[in-house]
């Protein structure tokens, strides 16, 4: 991706230009290379000769002496002619090593070495021209402090030959969430820690929700620190606890936040967390409708508290910290800590996952009256009591649901989905029991044809019932549980969660892996459209015919790498007839946390022949360029998809 470090604090550092190596060449120091990354270059040999050369090294300070100092480590070394070297700090040895083998003198080759967290587990990998070479747990991950960045390095000659594009993405959410700007660590249970920073996020929007359970073994002599979020210190600065929360020596929670210009406003009320108990703790911020912010306090599915907040303010780059270096940590266990931030269009959790009660995994903006909604369910006891497996929520408890679906109190497996339709919001429909111990799949949908809105739902991919919804409805500032805080959780297991807004129809699709001169067509072809499901172009008279007829929306995914995306819409988007040389506008947009502006940058200007896409000048990179993939100061991506979601029939 292209230099944007200010913009996007992912991307820490990016070096596009082609550079000859040479020896102690330091390029630059990071203030932190994240437990989770991801480290990138284009490398061209022009020559193998006999001995260790560098090409690139991050190091604490020397060549191998503490762990850390080789994370990564890349030389060609005497295994064999043009054989590449790559030593990591993993599990415990500061020079783990991988070879490649072999590559091409003259040649451009592919290198990436990344760590992901996956389900609260790292993974180590090294990726050469696209193709994974080594991919083991690393049970001893850790973040460094200010890394040198040398290539090459002081310690060895230089290899001969000319490194570019050299990126690092720093990011503990990689592997999570599809890039958004949410974190989630799904392990068990893990015994807090002091001064342990799990991650930094790029941003805390002005509506979130970070939520945990704490189970303590005794209360400390003052104050214990649980968690804290700060953009850098302890405090006296608006975001430096945003929020902080402790238990004091008689067991009562404390929490702090920035609240209505306070920069350390604490809940005057207050509740005790009873040892050797999981309690289950959420603070959120929502806004209403009308504009008014609102701070809140959880314990166990109850509101303790609630307070406006009139200075509400999102916070950049934000340190999560399980136990602060501030503050005695608190002697206990945490698990299943998130932090779901601003609202999202849509939600995709894949992971299977325990059901448990009190789980915010997401909030939408809305869900529209075209939806669907489909996961994968596997039970393993029945009881006769009602059991929550999903709850859609626009207010703090259950009678203000939209959707649910439970297990009925039958002891036999069916389950019970309710939903709002034709003014009924507990419309509910009883399916047959679901066999235990397999996975079972559902979806629940609404969909308009013709202005008829009909409510669907399959069970393992049979219609079992639909109904015309004759007063269809949307939702805004929508909590999704699974499961919800009110009621006992199911006893099983879900995956494959899945809730999208509207009907999305793929406008453009296009990936690295294929050849650059596909794109290379004709105006015409580009008003006629072109292509198959994983590469095409759908054309510009078919986009006018849809943007013409319908209220549309735009959402485009443009991925780094295969497993790190971002997202941004565009609401209310028109794009012209030839009359007008297919003139784009839209109405508002949304970054969705890329924290770049509009990286479109069309709005008000005409699709060029010269360029095959909406630009004001004919040199302008674009994501049809036949060299590669650009999408505003992105360039050289993996993939970028834009999609149309229409909203209801223009008059």
């Amino acid at each position: 991706m292209a230099k944007f470090e200010e913009k996007n604090p992912k991307e820490i550092f990016s070096k596009i230009n082609e550079h000859v190596l040479t020896k102690n060449n330091l390029i630059t120091r990071l203030s932190w290379l994240e437990n989770a990354y991801s480290i990138s270059f284009m490398f061209k040999p022009k020559s193998y000769p006999y001995g260790a050369y560098s090409i690139i090294h991050l190091s604490l300070g020397n060549d191998l002496i503490q762990y850390g100092d080789r994370n990564p480590g890349v030389w060609f070394l005497d295994v064999g002619p043009g054989a590449l070297q790559i030593f990591s700090a993993v599990n415990g040895y500061g020079d783990y090593q991988t070879v490649i083998q072999s590559l091409p003198l003259n040649m451009w080759s592919s290198i990436r070495i990344s760590q992901i967290r996956v389900n609260g587990v790292y993974i180590y990998s090294v990726s050469f021209n696209g193709k994974i070479v080594r991919n083991v747990e690393n049970t001893m991950p850790q973040s460094f402090q200010n890394p040198f960045l040398f290539a090459a390095d002081p310690w060895y000659n230089p290899a001969d030959g000319i490194i570019k594009d050299l990126r690092i993405i720093n990011d503990a959410s990689i592997g999570n969430n599809n890039g958004h700007n949410n974190f989630l660590d799904q392990v068990k249970d893990r015994l807090l820690v002091f001064g342990n920073r799990i991650t930094i996020l790029p941003w805390l929007e002005k509506t979130f929700s970070v939520s945990f359970k704490l189970k303590p073994r005794s209360y400390p002599s003052s104050y214990g620190s649980v968690i804290h979020l700060t953009t850098g210190d302890n405090g006296g600065q608006y975001g430096n606890r945003c929020p902080s929360i402790w238990v004091r020596n008689d067991g009562i929670l404390i929490v702090s936040f920035a609240i209505s210009g306070n920069v350390d406003f604490w809940i005057p009320q207050t509740q005790l967390i009873p040892l050797n108990v999981w309690s289950s703790i959420r603070v959120s911020q929502t806004q209403t409708q009308n504009g008014v912010y609102t701070f809140f306090v959880f314990v166990n599915g109850t509101i303790i508290y609630s307070i406006v907040n009139t200075f509400p303010q999102s916070f950049s780059n934000v340190q999560v910290y399980t136990g602060d270096p501030w503050h005695s940590v608190q002697d206990g266990f945490i698990k299943e800590f998130a932090i779901i931030n601003g609202y999202n269009n849509f939600v995709e959790e894949l992971n299977e996952h325990e059901l448990n009660n009190d789980i915010l995994v997401a909030r939408l903006s809305s869900l529209e009256m075209e939806y669907s909604i489909s996961f994968k369910i596997k039970p393993r006891l029945y009881s006769n009591d009602w059991k929550n497996v999903i709850q859609l929520t626009i207010g703090q408890n259950s009678q203000s649901g939209c959707f649910a679906v439970w297990f009925y109190n039958d002891s036999l497996g069916s389950l019970y989905i309710s939903s709002a339709v034709n003014g009924n919001n507990d419309y509910a429909v009883k399916t047959q029991p679901l066999p235990l111990n397999q996975w079972s799949n559902i979806k629940v949908s609404q969909y308009e044809i013709n202005r008829v809105y009909t409510y669907a739902i399959h069970l393992n991919e049979i219609i079992i019932h639909t109904i015309e919804n004759k007063i269809p409805q949307s939702f805004k500032n929508v909590d999704v549980y699974a499961a919800d805080p009110w009621h006992d959780a199911q006893n099983g297991s879900i995956k494959d969660f899945r809730i999208v807004n509207g009907i999305w129809i793929p406008m453009m699709t296009r990936f690295s892996t294929w050849e650059s001169s596909f794109w290379d067509k004709s105006y015409e072809a580009y008003e006629n459209g072109f292509g198959l499901i994983n590469q095409q172009w759908i054309g510009l008279k078919n986009v006018n015919q849809i943007t013409s007829a319908f209220f549309t929306d735009m959402r485009v995914e443009y991925f780094i790498f295969e497993d790190i995306s971002f997202s941004s819409m565009y609401y209310n988007v028109t794009v012209g007839s030839s009359i007008d040389d297919y003139l784009f506008s839209y109405e508002t947009y949304d970054s969705k946390g890329s924290l770049e502006p509009d990286l479109f940058n069309a709005n008000g200007t005409t699709f060029k022949s010269c360029s095959n896409w909406w630009t004001t000048s004919c040199n302008e990179a674009t994501p049809t360029s036949t060299n590669y993939i650009s999408y505003g100061s992105s360039e050289n991506l993996f993939s970028i998809q834009f999609f149309l979601r229409t909203n209801g029939r223009k008059k």
